[in-house]
């Protein structure tokens, strides 16, 4: 019963339309009628969705901290800045840094050295002296030798001591252990170093190295950057103070992409998947834009039921801050159909949101009718709309729209995006038609036809329908 009153009500009021725009050709007969773009009503596939209350927070925010201790030589940022990757934001002096990186550098020269030698062995010189030591030494030997015995042989005649021979003896002996201590020193030297010994000197070497690349970095460290692109909100030393390791230097934000937080009532939570579409509206900046739910935060609130979810959106013109209040139009059900225009079909008129829905008004003309819409949601370059008699497949304008005021005749075509520059007046070429209805519009200087006035931001138009609450 509902659906029969609900389709004799529409076609009610076509017939007062129809007749509408029968009067106002019979009251306009030397018009020439507008060029003008139209496109038609579609009823697309859109979940429901919940107005909830969101808040702007920054996608990223830390505490920008020194890996080194030392005094601040600079601070180069105030709170405000906006910095750039790896900018620098705050310098310490960079003496003791230097120090200590150019006594690194020394004792590991010297360890290089002492590994280089070790690896090289004696010099040529050095083996020539342990050579001849140990002729020498044996020349002792042999020395020694022969004195002992011509002394024994003295003895047995009783021409010399007893003490006599025994030095002699002793001296063979010593020449003896003499000769095999330089014989092993020339043997240490024809061997080379031991494989364990050079192990260690490389090791050493390796540890040192180690400490001057510390060394370098602790340098390079003196310079603190910014880990992102981002904001400075709030510096936390300044120049001439003590800073120690791990200590604060300045908060930092990311405000591209920014996130909206909201909270989720429990029953609504199932229908919010990440990567879904989510409208919001800022008051702040008059407008709307589109988000991507980011991610569902596991924990809910007790004492709300409610779970927070994330939207991600981009913020190149940083026109969103942390803090701002944001509608956000979250999921809540499954698809339903909704009737959509472009939003280049939305015209702003002061509070009120229009759209000129084309009819027909004859056998070959048409008439464009003003009609007042109540917005919702944004999908893919298209508005959720609602108004009394509105249909899918309507014609409604696109583009030309700011020519028209109040019920106008119109040359209707396919809306083509392509296309750019002002549209023909299609009945003899002439101008287009002034939007209040008087006097067509001034050529320029050079005759060319003036400037299309700039059409109002659709998204910045658009309010929430009852039906997406």
């Amino acid at each position: 019963m509902s659906s029969v009153i609900a389709n004799a009500s529409r076609a009610i009021v076509c017939a007062a339309i129809a007749l509408a725009a029968v009067r106002i050709a019979e009251a306009q007969p030397g018009g020439p009628p507008t060029a003008v773009q139209v496109c038609p009503v579609t009823l697309d596939e859109i979940p429901p969705s919940i107005r909830l209350v969101g808040t702007v927070i920054p996608d990223r925010r830390v505490t920008v901290a020194s890996e080194v201790s030392g005094i601040v030589a600079r601070m180069l940022v105030r709170d405000g800045q906006s910095v750039a990757a790896g900018e620098p934001l705050c310098e310490l002096d960079p003496q003791p840094f230097q120090l200590r990186l150019n006594e690194a550098r020394a004792a590991l020269a010297a360890l290089e050295s002492r590994l280089l030698e070790a690896r090289n062995g004696p010099r040529a010189e050095e083996m020539m002296r342990r050579e001849a030591a140990v002729a020498e030494m044996g020349a002792m030997v042999r020395k020694w030798d022969f004195e002992r015995g011509r002394l024994k042989k003295l003895q047995a005649s009783g021409q010399t001591s007893e003490k006599e021979v025994y030095d002699a003896e002793m001296e063979f002996l010593a020449a003896e252990r003499r000769t095999s201590q330089a014989q092993a020193a020339l043997d240490e030297g024809r061997n080379g170093t031991r494989p364990e010994v050079l192990a260690a000197l490389a090791a050493e070497v390796e540890a040192q190295r180690s400490r001057v690349a510390m060394a370098e970095r602790d340098a390079a460290r003196g310079t603190i950057r910014a880990p992102f692109a981002g904001d400075v909100i709030t510096r936390q030393t300044e120049t001439g103070a003590w800073l120690a390791a791990g200590g604060p230097v300045c908060d930092m934000i990311a405000l591209n992409p920014i996130l909206i937080r909201a909270d989720v009532p429990e029953s609504a939570i199932a229908h919010c998947k990440p990567g879904s579409p989510v409208t919001l509206e800022i008051e702040a900046l008059a407008s709307r834009r589109t988000g991507t739910l980011a991610r569902v935060i596991a924990q809910g609130m007790v004492s709300a039921h409610t779970f927070p979810v994330e939207i991600q959106l981009a913020n190149e013109d940083r026109a969103l801050l942390p803090g701002m209040l944001v509608w956000t139009y979250v999921p809540s059900g499954p698809p339903g159909k909704r009737l959509m225009v472009s939003k280049d079909a939305l015209v702003v008129d002061g509070p009120s949101r229009k759209i000129y829905v084309v009819r027909p008004a004859g056998p070959k003309s048409d008439m464009a009718f003003p009609t007042n819409v109540v917005c919702g949601l944004e999908r893919d370059g298209k508005i959720e709309v609602q108004a009394e008699g509105l249909a899918e497949g309507d014609r409604v304008v696109c583009r030309a729209n700011e020519r028209l005021f109040g019920p106008t005749p119109v040359i209707a075509m396919p809306f083509d995006p392509s296309q750019r520059g002002p549209l023909p007046n299609k009945a003899g070429d002439g101008p287009a038609r002034a939007r209040d209805g008087g006097s067509p519009p001034t050529a320029g200087p050079d005759g060319a036809s003036p400037s299309k006035p700039e059409k109002p931001d659709a998204s910045a138009a658009s309010q929430p329908t009852a039906g997406s609450q």
